[in-house]
């Protein structure tokens, strides 16, 4: 390759780099948590430990929540409620459980049946395990002693005592959890739910020694494996979001096991949250923790008063409230409504009305006498005119506001079953919407009509069902190339909506099928705009293969995916929906790749490992001079030879064969077995977040990162050459080495960085003084010596 298209490319990369770190820091969203106020001053009570813990966990501690009145009631530990352990993270503090803790009480309160929740914290002394994973094991071991000693304190005597411990883990304190569950002395029963915050789960962020790594293989051995216990408990993981969290990516908090019993959602797409938080605030974000109150509070078994023994029911409290909220009121966990739906009498008295519009709205009809009417849309007659899907909507918070049956001898219905439960929110809570496959309601439920009932005072608010055919198509976009929008200056494509047709008036569902949009890099950006500019939109992305990430809005959205589809034929949907009462025939639609985001999203997700690549590149430079000495050639200035040497395409290959081999199952068995470690392109690459042109792209921007710290270093030491002259040169080596030692010594008891910045400038100064003795001052020289020096320089350039 010439040299001008070598720089073209060095300076291409260097815009990349620039553009990319700018993106991460400032591609931000507001900070929309409300903040979790106390209504009393919290109050912390040490529980103590036996003595022989005590001993080998001196700096560790266990303490209980109260405030208020409720103090009073467990400051002797007399307990009677259900226990939760939060665990803290990287430095955290046990005083993070506060905002859990208060919220936790204030739902107690006011009970009849006085249920509530004892909510302990463990001191683990602010440790840094995010980087120092030697210390993880032994948390490990005191979160067990914990354990222990919480279940002790309930009485034992007591049928009802609780036999596990809600665990929530924050950061590194998730990571506790899962290892908890794999030590070979824990019994799985202790605990049956866990929830983790802003937790790597897949990798750590800092993969920095061989303790952290075998900590990760440790807990992630099930996913080598390829299967999981059944007695293991629900584990969910909760992500901030990338927008908001810039010290664990979204993708690292995906729990890596195939199991109905783990659930991994981001916070934006948890129904009545649909915030981003940073790392510290989703501890405290009260969207957020008032949704896990819920989610504990329906996880109570009231026949025991303490946590379900049921996985099942741990798995759909869960996703009613994590997942897919219906907006129904009361709910029977116990009991799945999708086997077992909930049985609807219906009034004899309300009048009943064959349907056959496939747009209809109950705004249309006014009742004449006070008891409503039943509105029935045969599904026999809907699919032989093609149709496919049944969707309405209603801003009627109730139950049973869509329902189906089977229809009797005299044409109607006398019982019917509760379909709301289907439904999920949109519009920020505003709209229920609910999606009905007719064929599978007629086939596996045997049911005749979809029915809407209308009482009579409801006639005027919002009640529309459209009904979707085979014949109209969704709309369909092709998913922008990654570079496909930089001649264009990224005015993206643009599309519109053909799902209306002319005995429609009150279309208010529209969808657009983004396709090959599979990849976890690509980021998209789709702006919706309806015919009617009076008309509001709420739009909501389904992605098929990551139900924890839908990303909800309003007519303009931006999709990132956490991971990358199984099948390169991905298809990802976005819904809108009309708000508002006033509806649109069509909506234009314009689609482009955000170029930008893209590179922000590559600094965010593999930012750690950059200096690794450049450190690469600095061993490739090493290995050329070494190689230039062994050989009894001259050394060259590091530019050209940085240049020359590092060339991405050296370990290219053997990335590619790596990851080959310790992909094969056979390989990852034996792996296993000997406790071998695994590559971690092999584990992102089997969790979709790597791509083949990853090695490359990262190795040149660490190529443009190793090339500034050599512009840097060379700017320092050609500065402070001059005032190093002027230092006096009879001071002894050990007079120098006591002032150093001295100097280090005292900002060290300040702080560390300092004393670090203090040796880095020694050392510089010291590279100075040897730039002196190498290359001291030039002379003037003749035209003979120039000429030689010119043909000695071309023959010793880099081949």
């Amino acid at each position: 390759m010439e040299a001008s298209q070598k720089n073209f490319f060095f300076v291409l990369f260097a815009v990349f780099l620039v553009v990319g770190i700018y993106d991460a820091l400032t591609n931000q969203v507001e900070n929309e948590c409300e903040m979790t106020y106390m209504r009393q001053h919290p109050r912390y009570l040490k529980v103590p430990m036996e003595t022989k813990v005590e001993q080998s966990y001196s700096n560790y501690s266990l303490y209980l929540y109260g405030e208020g009145e409720y103090f009073g009631r467990i400051s002797k530990l007399n307990l009677e409620g259900i226990p939760v352990l939060f665990i803290p993270g990287h430095a955290g503090s046990y005083k993070q459980m506060r905002s859990l803790g208060s919220t936790l009480i204030r739902r107690s309160s006011g009970r009849s049946d006085d249920l509530h929740f004892n909510v302990f914290g463990a001191d683990l002394n602010r440790e840094l395990t995010a980087v120092h994973g030697a210390a993880l094991m032994k948390q490990q071991n005191f979160i067990e002693e914990s354990i222990d000693k919480i279940l002790s304190l309930y009485p034992q005597d007591d049928v009802n005592r609780p036999t596990s411990v809600v665990l929530v883990g924050h950061s590194m304190g998730g990571i506790l959890t899962r290892g908890l569950l794999e030590s070979p002395t824990f019994d799985r029963a202790r605990v049956r739910l866990v929830i983790t915050l802003a937790s790597p789960h897949l990798l750590p962020v800092f993969d920095i020694d061989n303790d952290m790594h075998q900590y990760y293989q440790m807990i992630n051995k099930e996913q080598v494996a390829g299967s999981v216990g059944e007695e293991s408990p629900v584990i969910i993981s909760i992500a901030g979001g990338d927008q908001r969290d810039l010290q664990v990516v979204s993708a690292l908090t995906r729990i890596p096991i195939n199991s109905t019993s783990a659930i991994s959602v981001e916070s934006a797409s948890i129904p009545h949250v649909h915030v981003q938080a940073d790392h510290q605030c989703i501890v405290w974000c009260k969207q957020l923790v008032v949704a896990t109150t819920r989610m504990l509070f329906d996880s109570v078994d009231p026949d025991t008063r303490q946590i379900t023994a049921s996985p099942q029911w741990l798995q759909r409290a869960a996703r009613h409230h994590f997942i897919r909220h219906s907006g129904v009121t009361s709910v029977d966990f116990s009991k799945d409504e999708m086997k077992e739906p909930k049985m609807v009498e219906l009034i004899p008295t309300y009048t009943w009305k064959g349907i056959s519009s496939r747009c209809w709205t109950s705004r249309d009809y006014k009742s004449t006498r006070k008891g409503g009417a039943y509105f029935a849309f045969p599904i026999r007659d809907l699919l032989r005119d093609s149709a496919r899907e049944f969707v309405a909507r209603t801003e009627i918070d109730r139950d049973g506001w869509v329902l189906g049956c089977k229809q009797n001898g005299d044409g109607r219905c006398t019982t019917a079953v509760d379909l709301s439960g289907r439904a999920m929110l949109i519009g920020g809570g505003k709209f229920r919407v609910v999606h009905l496959d007719l064929k599978e309601l007629q086939d596996d439920l045997g049911l005749t009509h979809v029915v809407m009932p209308v009482s009579w005072t409801r006639f005027d608010a919002v009640l529309d069902v459209n009904v979707i055919q085979k014949r109209e198509k969704p709309t369909k976009a092709a998913c922008p190339y990654t570079l496909s929008g930089l001649w264009t200056f990224n005015k993206g494509s643009a599309y519109s909506s053909e799902l209306a047709t002319r005995q429609c008036r009150n279309r208010f569902y529209h969808q657009l099928e983004l396709a090959q949009f599979g990849s976890f890099y690509q980021v998209l950006q789709v702006t919706a705009r309806p015919s009617k500019p009076v008309t509001e939109l709420a739009s909501r992305v389904e992605i098929p293969w990551d139900e924890g990430a839908s990303v909800y809005g309003r007519d303009d959205v931006t999709i990132r995916l956490r991971r990358s589809a199984p099948t390169t034929e991905a298809t990802v949907k976005v819904h809108y929906y009309v708000t508002t009462s006033n509806t649109s025939k069509r909506i234009n639609f314009n689609v482009k790749f955000c170029f930008m985001d893209f590179l922000g999203r590559i600094i965010r997700h593999f930012g750690p490992t950059l200096p690794m690549f450049a450190v690469t590149n600095a061993v490739m430079v090493l290995g050329y001079q070494l190689n230039q000495m062994l050989t009894g050639h001259p050394l060259h200035d590091l530019g050209p030879v940085h240049n020359y040497a590092a060339n991405p395409f050296k370990f290219q290959a053997f990335l590619v064969f790596g990851s080959m081999i310790t992909g094969n199952p056979t390989v990852k068995a034996r792996m296993m077995e000997w406790n071998l470690p695994h590559l971690d392109t092999s584990i992102m690459e089997y969790n979709g977040i790597w791509f083949g042109l990853g090695p490359i792209f990262l190795f040149m921007l660490g190529f443009e990162i190793f090339r500034f710290v050599l512009l840097v270093h060379s700017v320092v030491i050609y500065v402070i050459r001059f005032p190093i002259r002027l230092l006096p040169a009879f001071a002894s080596e050990n007079f120098r080495m006591a002032t150093h030692s001295a100097v280090i010594a005292y900002l060290l008891s300040q702080h560390s960085f300092l004393a670090l910045i203090y040796c880095y400038v020694i050392t510089l100064g010291h590279a100075a003084q040897l730039r002196d003795r190498v290359h001291p001052a030039p002379k003037e020289a003749t035209p003979e010596e120039k000429k030689s020096g010119d043909e000695k320089t071309r023959r010793n350039q880099p081949r």
